[in-house]
């Protein structure tokens, strides 16, 4: 939700261009994990091209978060999607392979790495909510697993179903991103505190892409 009861401090041109770049970036993501799937799944080797697009994604992220929160907090943010992609990546590949135990491996990282992220987030702008962020993560986890499933069993006209409820749905998400930008750019005055932080479990720190 946008704050209302305090003073509105004047966003420029230059802060709702980058505030409306990080909303859409989800779609990016959304968009060219699917296209990684259907080179990965129909169109051979396409894949590994794709892969490298979608890689890139979370350096964009990062650059952009830079301007608001500093290069550490963007820095950190890009290496928690980076690691996302990756898992997700191995995961397909375990599937693919019908390693059963490697799948159940990336896929509880891949969970692991969005209760990072979702506490990263809160602790670095508390107008993000670390249960709602979890939440958001899962969901778009969840989704894009289905996906995948689809690939798998070539049920194509399922893929294209949850590939479109994908692309609303990140707008859901980029919505939540933006507005708690927009929320920690404007505040003026004490802001609420994070939420009590939860102690780290270790993941997947710099999780190599090759």
């Amino acid at each position: 939700m946008i704050y209302i009861n305090r003073r509105i401090q004047t966003v420029t041109l230059a802060q709702m261009n980058l505030l409306f770049r990080l909303r859409t970036l989800w779609r990016d993501m959304t968009t060219w994990i699917s296209a990684y799937l259907v080179g990965r799944f129909i169109l051979g080797n396409y894949y590994q091209a794709v892969f490298s697009r979608v890689y890139d994604i979370p350096a964009e992220f990062g650059n952009l978060m830079k301007f608001i929160f500093g290069d550490d907090v963007g820095n950190q943010y890009a290496q928690l999607l980076s690691n996302q992609i990756i898992v997700l990546r191995d995961y397909i590949e375990a599937l693919v392979n019908n390693d059963v135990d490697a799948a159940n491996k990336e896929y509880a990282s891949l969970f692991q790495i969005a209760d990072e992220t979702a506490r990263f987030l809160n602790i670095n702008n508390p107008f993000w909510d670390q249960n709602q962020w979890r939440s958001l993560i899962y969901e778009f986890l969840n989704l894009n697993i289905e996906e995948i499933r689809a690939f798998l069993t070539g049920d194509y006209e399922q893929s294209i179903n949850i590939f479109n409820t994908l692309l609303n749905y990140s707008d859901v998400l980029g919505d939540y991103f933006m507005t708690g930008l927009y929320n920690y750019i404007t505040y003026q005055g004490a802001p609420p505190q994070p939420d009590t932080p939860v102690p780290p479990t270790p993941a997947n720190q710099g999780k190599s892409r090759g």
